[in-house]
């Protein structure tokens, strides 16, 4: 797994092993990018954007529960697999 590879360098945090679809919502009012949640945890995740570059930073909407959304950095990325450290702010719910 993609996953795997970066645990030494950007340390293991409890990952769940997803697949769940979601949502890159783009600030700057295109069409959301569809993606697969590969990895999750509380402090990020790891996403594939399947055919698109998400953009350095993003909101997230995890499609199964459309009330959740997560404000994104990226911090590394291999083709359109990024990983991603979630920002706490004021439009995180």
């Amino acid at each position: 797994m993609i996953a795997s590879r970066y645990f030494s360098k950007y340390g293991s945090r409890a990952l769940a092993n997803l697949h769940m679809p979601g949502c890159i919502m783009r600030e700057d009012d295109l069409e959301p990018l569809h993606c697969i949640i590969l990895d999750l945890s509380q402090f990020g995740a790891i996403i594939d954007a399947l055919d698109a570059a998400p953009p350095d930073s993003f909101a997230l909407r995890l499609i199964t529960n459309a009330l959740v959304t997560r404000n994104c950095d990226v911090i590394w990325r291999e083709g359109f697999v990024v990983g991603v450290r979630f920002v706490m702010n004021d439009k995180s719910q």
